[in-house]
């Protein structure tokens, strides 16, 4: 914002300009600051996507997003058809498939670095007092092991949390 009232400065505009300028900018930032936070019902989640609601008192439910009204959330659960009411949301979350694979390479990544590591310091010890021929275990046990710890859990992408 500073950096947009400065650049107006430099280019000779009268305080009048200016002021209506530095209105403008505010407002802008003001209505990107609510996006930010979401407002639920804007999120665009479409009919059947996997959802996670926290609400107020700490309970999290997790299913199928049926429909938003005025009054609740509606979402399919394993046990039927849930309503939450509104004021009861603290925070919703979107299943994101996307960040799987992301994390996974991650995982992947860190098991590597530990797998490097066990083989420089483990493994040179083994290989000196012993007949060590498991090298490649010491490789791919950590890159699985890790690999899998960031697959196995979901991700979710808040959509809206209560201010």
């Amino acid at each position: 914002m500073s950096t947009i009232l400065r650049a107006l400065r430099r280019l000779g505009a009268d305080n009048n300009v200016y002021a209506k300028s530095d209105h403008i900018v505010r407002a802008r930032c003001l209505v990107v600051a609510a996006a930010e936070r979401g407002v639920l019902g804007q999120d665009g989640l479409s009919a059947g996507a996997r959802i996670e609601v926290k609400e107020t008192t700490g309970r999290a439910t997790k299913g199928a997003f049926v429909s938003l009204s005025p009054e609740a959330l509606s979402l399919e659960t394993g046990k039927g058809q849930v309503a939450i009411e509104r004021s009861r949301i603290r925070e919703v979350r979107v299943r994101s498939g996307s960040r799987r694979l992301r994390r996974t390479l991650i995982g992947a990544g860190i098991g590597l670095a530990v797998g490097i590591a066990a083989d420089r310091t483990l493994g040179a010890y083994l290989n000196n007092e012993s007949s060590y021929d498991q090298r490649p275990l010491m490789f791919l046990a950590p890159i699985a092991l890790f690999a899998g710890f960031g697959a196995a859990f979901p991700a979710y992408r808040t959509v809206y949390r209560a201010p």
